[in-house]
């Protein structure tokens, strides 16, 4: 209860305080009207049931545990103190999620509400910092309001913002780059111009804590809005250093992890910091190549494919539903169309649009090389629906048009609503590496009992870090007490003290005494002649059957 009063007391000082700035005080009574629906809708979309509409996903689970590790004993899961990056896995997660949500695991305990309050929370906190950043210096109320409704109040964001998947942040981090890039834009005086020119160099120096996938994006970004930036005469060449050095200031600790992992090969400890050098690499399951397919080929199937993921969705019911996808049908097309009016405002030397333009750009190396995947394509979220909202703009010519397209969009978030909450909550609560939040009663009661805990389940593999998340235990006793398995780069660790992980049940099992099994239930492949013949079963938990002996 208290994420939700705080969110919303949060929320309502914000308005308070959007509603009384200068730009927007100004405006009709119709428009204040229309900001507020908008604004609530914003919210209410993010705080409703957030922390029990969907399952418990594995790589949450890892998160989650490892921010509670570094929030109670100073160390990750792998005894890493202060990483830079989580080994994790074994091939590696970004650490800036699990270490903001340090504060609140610690003073919440480790449960879904605390863990996935701060990404819920900033992308809230980003709608209005952007919404005050674009009235204060793009004069265009409408337009404005119609990017933030655009923005936030589509299938993508609104599903990203409400679990703790750590790479999701980093959209939510570059719209408070883009907020300060608009305020360093629109400042005259050179102070305070320079201010807002570091603060922006901040952010995107933690957006790459938030997701290495977009690495290259950002290197690329970086050096081409400089340049440009510098020709343009927006910036000095004194500037320019003290971006570059602000940058250089934020991301050193990465520079050195690439190093580790790619050259010297071994961890490093410096300045308090842990440099880690990981198990294995992830880049063959996010990288086109080394797939024996002809390169050209290759990078030309992965262009349409990243196309057709933005389009319709990727598949996966945790990023985006069936048939209604990442964007609502036929906004890709609108999109297209704004890309074309953007492309054409270059001539006009708007900066906000530059900087659309020059993201764009940067995900070229995504959409070529980076295997489609919505997660994998967050950095193209600005830039695409900055295009929709222009691509709306030109379309929505007349009132009929305007109010035409306002009730289909009011139909297309009831739509969405229906398949997110209804006709698609089953899957959301358990399917995929989603797992069932009646496991957290589940495994309470097992580790209770006191008995060894036997889990058997074909279907989801890590299941040892949806053990930990809900009955978590000191990492100094799981490295202690986990069983030695080969290091690889998606370690699904066998046992680590009572608890035991399995595919599916085998002969040793009928000598088990004085234990607890969860099975995955109406799984004809589970063969439950191999339980103990004194096993009795207990009862149903959602998707799993519970026996002991």
């Amino acid at each position: 209860m208290f994420f939700y009063i705080f969110i919303i007391a949060i929320s309502i000082l914000m308005s308070v305080y959007t509603l009384k700035s200068n730009n927007v005080r100004n405006q009709s009574s119709k428009y204040k009207l229309v900001l507020l629906i908008v604004i609530s809708a914003i919210i209410l979309f993010r705080i409703i049931r957030y922390g029990s509409a969907m399952g418990l996903n594995v790589d949450e689970a890892m998160g989650g545990y490892n921010s509670w590790c570094l929030a109670n004993y100073g160390v990750d899961s792998h005894l890493m103190k202060a990483p830079v990056y989580l080994i994790a896995w074994g091939s590696g997660m970004n650490v800036l999620y699990p270490a903001i949500s340090i504060p609140f695991v610690k003073l919440f305990g480790l449960n879904l509400l605390s863990y996935r309050f701060p990404m819920v929370f900033f992308s809230i906190l980003s709608m209005f910092t952007l919404y005050n950043a674009l009235m204060k210096n793009i004069h265009r109320p409408k337009l404005n309001l119609l990017f933030i409704v655009i923005l936030f109040l589509n299938p993508w964001m609104i599903m990203a913002n409400r679990w703790s998947l750590e790479s999701n942040l980093f959209p939510i981090v570059m719209i408070f780059a883009l907020s300060a890039f608009l305020m360093f834009v629109g400042q005259k005086s050179f102070k305070k111009s320079t201010i807002w020119f570091v603060i922006f160099n901040i952010c995107v120096g933690l957006s790459a804590y938030a997701y290495s996938n977009n690495w290259i994006f950002l290197a690329v970004f970086v050096s081409v809005l400089f340049i440009l930036l510098y020709k343009k005469k927006k910036i000095n060449l004194k500037e320019f250093l003290v971006g570059v050095v602000t940058l250089l200031i934020i991301i050193w600790p990465l520079i050195l992890f690439v190093y580790v992992n790619y050259i010297g090969h071994h961890t490093l400890h410096i300045l308090g910091l842990t440099i880690p050098e990981l198990w294995a690499s992830r880049s063959s399951s996010q990288l086109i190549f080394g797939n024996g397919t002809p390169i050209v080929q290759a990078i030309l199937q992965n262009f349409l494919g990243n196309i057709n993921m933005i389009a319709n969705g990727d598949g996966m019911v945790w990023n985006s539903l069936p048939v209604i996808g990442l964007m609502f049908p036929g906004m890709f097309i609108v999109a297209m169309i704004g890309l074309v009016i953007s492309i054409n405002k270059l001539k006009k030397n708007s900066l906000f649009n530059l900087f659309m333009i020059v993201s764009v750009i940067s995900s070229i190396p995504l959409l070529l090389f980076v295997i489609p995947d919505a997660n994998h394509m967050n950095a193209l979220i600005l830039p695409i629906f900055y295009f929709e909202t222009l691509g709306l703009e030109r379309i929505l010519n007349t009132k009929f048009l305007q109010k035409s397209a306002l009730v289909i969009f009011v139909m297309m978030m009831m739509w969405f609503s229906y398949g997110y909450f209804g006709q698609n909550a089953q899957a959301l609560s358990n399917s995929g590496t989603i797992t069932s939040l009646k496991l957290k009663k589940l495994f309470d009661k097992a580790n209770k009992s006191g008995k060894e805990i036997y889990f058997i389940d074909d279907q989801n593999g890590g299941m040892f870090s949806i053990a930990r998340f809900w009955e978590p235990i000191s990492p100094y006793v799981f490295n202690r007490v986990k069983s030695n398995d080969p290091k690889q780069a998606e370690m699904n660790y066998q046992y680590y003290g009572k608890w035991h992980f399995y595919q599916n049940t085998d002969s040793s099992m009928q000598n088990l005494k004085h234990s607890f099994f969860i099975v995955l239930a109406n799984d004809q492949s589970i063969d439950l002649n191999n339980l103990p013949s004194n096993a009795h079963k207990l009862g149903d938990f959602g998707a799993y059957v519970v026996y002991e002996n």
